[in-house]
């Protein structure tokens, strides 16, 4: 893809801009950095604004409809900002989505389209949701003061909101805008605008009910968040409702959470931190004493007796099932497959991401490093092993890095392990593609102690 300097102030790039952002009105930025006088915009006053010659904020609503969902965050952009695109693609909003380098180092923005005619309250709701809930998450970090995170619209009125251009205040660089998936330099031809409706059922599904989530319940669950993967929190905060397979279906995510506090917790200490956490499922899910879609019986199935015993009796006594592509693989590779698969099994860890070094891969099979290095990338390449985040191959005189690793087993594919896996540190950092777009110093990793606004 074109550097940004090439297409970012081309008429279309323009075009797309207006037409996401709604950007029909903002104010320009004044000698204090102060945004007050609003009026109408042209193109022309736009395209000089993405040219970095005056900048300019773009009104976040109008008529009490927001124009966009944004967050300014001033400080730990780089972690922030992957704990935002987390919940973002929980919430079915990643696509709609865009990121932005920021004024200086550790700052940016992410940028959620929206449709026209969405309620200014609505979308706000979205927005504190989404923000709580990347908050969650171990990397995020505290809040050192209330004007680390700008979230917008505004409650009231909407505000303004400075996105893309620069910053001549602080003396800022031309900001890049990133694609969500993959932090390439993005020409925002990627996005497609949320609608009201998807909007609602976000709400619908992720709100808490009766503001449940304030006390013990978003306690006990941020306090679990450094062990537990981003899906099983969000899991452990919603509303639960019968879905159209009615038990079956709440079963198995029963299952699937049984897994998570064993791998997390273990057998011993994760079975009480496990049932408590399923009846405050129960507690937040008024919805499941209706009527189940099949059998119509009214109680619901969250308890320890109908689903959690069974559930955490299960996890208990699984076995890992080979993925059938062992059964055609040749012996070296099976052996290391099976090596690891012994060994995620016995420290009872999740097979499906899980550190390790080559020279403990090498211990297992009895192999030289080199060897253990080139057997694991044999097996990633007929299916057998997904490499998450590479560790390097032996050289002499240097450390063997850690390799992240996940198993594929019976019924897995390569990308239903990738996906599984998603939320941690395999998640390659927003910076290490923008930087090799030499995309300027905003882009910076590690910088946290910036104080103003981006």
């Amino acid at each position: 893809m074109r550097h940004f300097e090439q297409f970012g102030s081309e008429p279309d790039f323009t075009d797309r801009y207006c037409t996401l952002l709604h950007a029909h009105r903002g104010a320009f930025q004044d000698p204090d950095g102060q945004y007050r006088t609003r009026r109408s915009l042209s193109r022309d006053l736009i395209c000089d604004h993405l040219k970095g010659h005056q900048a300019l904020g773009l009104s976040c609503a109008t008529d009490g409809n927001a124009l966009f969902m944004g967050f300014d965050i001033d400080a730990r952009f780089g972690p922030r900002l992957n704990a935002l695109r987390s919940v973002l693609s929980d919430f079915g909003l990643k696509g709609a989505s865009f990121a932005t380098t920021g004024s200086s180092e550790g700052r940016g923005k992410v940028i959620t389209c929206v449709a026209a005619s969405v309620p200014l309250d609505l979308v706000r709701r979205v927005a504190d949701m989404t923000l709580r809930y990347a908050q969650l998450g171990q990397d995020f970090g505290p809040l050192a003061k209330s004007s680390d995170i700008g979230v917008y619209p505004l409650r009231d009125e909407g505000g303004l909101l400075r996105i893309l251009g620069r910053n001549p205040k602080r003396n800022g660089s031309i900001e890049i805008p990133l694609r969500l998936s993959d932090w390439e330099i993005s020409d925002l031809t990627e996005i497609t605008p949320i609608s009201a409706i998807d909007l609602e059922r976000v709400v619908q599904r992720f709100a808490p009910t009766h503001g449940a989530l304030p006390g013990t319940l978003l306690a006990e669950a941020t306090s679990c968040s450094g062990r537990l993967h981003h899906w099983a929190i969000l899991e452990i905060q919603r509303s639960w409702r019968w879905g159209p397979d009615g038990n079956p279906g709440i079963m198995r995510r029963v299952i699937a959470l049984a897994f998570e506090f064993k791998w997390a917790f273990g057998v011993v200490n994760g079975e009480p931190l496990f049932r408590n956490t399923l009846e405050r499922i129960r507690q937040n899910s008024p919805a499941l004493h209706l009527p189940s879609p099949n059998k119509k019986r009214r109680r619901n199935p969250l308890t320890w007796a109908l689903t959690g015993k069974n559930a955490w009796r299960y996890a208990c006594e699984y076995r890992f099932l080979k993925s059938p592509a062992a059964a055609n693989a040749p012996a070296r590779i099976v052996e290391v497959y099976d090596e690891l698969i012994r060994y995620v099994h016995e420290a009872g860890i999740r097979y499906y991401a899980f550190n390790m070094t080559y020279a403990r891969i090498a211990e297992l099979i009895g192999k030289s490093h080199q060897t253990a290095w080139r057997l694991v990338h044999d097996a990633a390449s007929i299916g057998l092993l997904v490499i998450h985040e590479p560790g390097t191959k032996r050289e002499r005189g240097k450390k063997i890095n850690t390799v992240k690793l996940g198993l594929v087993g019976f019924g897995d594919t390569q990308e239903s392990i990738r996906a599984r896996a998603q939320g941690h540190s395999s998640t390659p950092p927003w910076y290490s593609v923008a930087s090799r777009r030499r995309v300027g110093s905003s882009v910076t990793p590690g910088h946290t102690d910036a104080t103003d606004g981006a």
